[in-house]
């Protein structure tokens, strides 16, 4: 048992560690699922990791057949193994977490280090805001340059934490921060810690600069209020105050509202993502089957006129700023049914053993409707950002996100049928 705890524990600092990858540490993800994975072997005497009968994988499996099937059709083969060896350290990594998260108390052990390292980077995305240069994390002459871009194309209003890049931090910041936001509403709704952390998780998201991020939030926390009857008028009155103030800010220039918010108004026909999104799809039409092969949509991107002008290098992964349409066009139709399979299996668990009709009383709703929630917004935010399938960092929390939600069910269906088996046999005891 103490091994086992070791073990977890391990797993609980790489999960804390996500937001660092490649940026102030500069550790290799794989190096760390590599270890896990050897003490899971020496310590089970087992290669292959047992998630038991309530996950069903095989979407998983078929998703990760038909990417490697595309690799044998590769224009740059030596890329497309490189994303094929991340895919696989990231297929390894959900098995490890529905292995060890194995209880309701471990389930929120992890749940704990995760908005632990969120609260963090929320505190280094406000300590950069207020130019304390001990946080810039990688050059404290230029702000920019913690982006990995020399130049930041859209002027003095992007603040970033330990991401590499300002939008993958605000699909971060979005995700995890909903979750965060719904669970303090159910457990603490009148307490004002939670209307202080929502607004900072706003202005965080906000200093971002990103247009869906901040949308998506907004809307998530609204909808949640709507279905849930809450009766918090405060919360929504500050939240809409705190855009209508904000659309109409140059007198609040300490923030830079008006150069965030006037980015919406970018929003036109001929926007990249409107060019990718649409003229894109002549990859899919030339091959269906297996797209560019994963890896390698620069590539196709550049035969059909349609690599962006900012891309330094072929051999970047390519992407189309939706992370959905980038494995479509990467892995052919067939390999993004199978995607889509994996994307909606949690979702799938959680309607078919009623996790969400739960009584108000269970240990399970009000952290069920955290992860859902959080999880359908990452899920929103892939729609506008290539972050999931191309950036590490971010698929990495997705497939965390994927895995703790399967966990969720997983962990009530063997509490539910251990508290039935104890009224049986209690019934059975009273009876004879």
């Amino acid at each position: 048992m103490r091994n086992y705890n070791l073990f977890f524990s391990f797993l609980c600092i790489l999960v804390f560690l996500v937001p660092f990858y490649r940026v102030q540490l500069q550790y290799d993800f794989r190096l760390y699922v590599g270890v896990l994975y050897l003490l899971y072997i020496i310590s089970t005497k087992k290669l292959f990791i047992k998630v038991g009968p309530i996950i069903n994988l095989k979407y998983h499996f078929s998703f990760y057949f038909w990417v490697t099937m595309t690799v044998f059709f590769s224009v740059n083969i030596y890329y497309s193994l490189q994303y094929l060896y991340n895919y696989y350290y990231l297929g390894v990594l959900f098995l490890l977490i529905i292995y060890y998260v194995n209880s309701y108390e471990k389930f929120m052990v992890l749940s704990k280090i995760i908005i632990a390292s969120y609260v963090l980077q929320m505190f280094i995305v406000l300590m950069q805001y207020l130019k304390f240069e001990s946080f810039y994390l990688n050059d404290v002459e230029n702000l920019g340059l913690n982006t990995g871009m020399t130049q930041n194309s859209s002027g003095g209003i992007r603040y970033w934490g330990s991401f590499g890049e300002a939008l993958v931090l605000s699909t971060y910041l979005t995700s995890i921060g909903i979750g965060v936001s719904v669970y303090m509403i159910s457990v603490f709704k009148k307490n004002i810690v939670t209307y202080i952390l929502i607004l900072t998780i706003i202005f965080t998201i906000y200093l971002t600069g990103s247009r869906a991020g901040l949308s998506i939030y907004i809307i998530m926390i609204c909808v949640y209020l709507f279905l849930s009857k809450v009766s918090s008028l405060f919360m929504i009155i500050g939240l809409i105050l705190f855009v209508l103030i904000g659309s109409q800010f140059s007198i609040l220039s300490f923030i830079g509202a008006s150069e965030n918010l006037s980015r919406f108004a970018q929003l036109q026909g001929n926007d990249a993502r409107y060019v990718l999104w649409t003229k894109g799809f002549n990859i899919i039409y030339n091959n269906p089957i297996f797209g560019s092969s994963i890896g390698c949509l620069n590539y196709s991107l550049k035969e059909h006129n349609l690599l962006p002008g900012f891309v330094s290098t072929i051999n970047a992964s390519g992407h189309v700023e939706n992370s959905f349409l980038t494995i479509l066009f990467s892995v052919g139709i067939a390999g993004f049914l199978f995607f889509l399979g994996l994307v909606f299996y949690p979702l799938t668990l959680i309607r078919r053993y009623h996790l969400m009709t739960l009584s108000d009383m269970s240990l399970y709703k009000a952290i069920t409707k955290a992860y859902t929630y959080s999880y359908i917004s990452l899920l929103l935010c892939m729609f506008t950002e290539p972050s999931v399938g191309v950036h590490m960092r971010s698929s990495m929390v997705f497939i965390i996100m994927n895995a703790l939600v399967c966990c969720l069910a997983k962990i009530y269906v063997i509490d539910n049928d251990m508290l039935n088996s104890k009224s049986s046999i209690k019934s059975l005891i009273v009876s004879s």
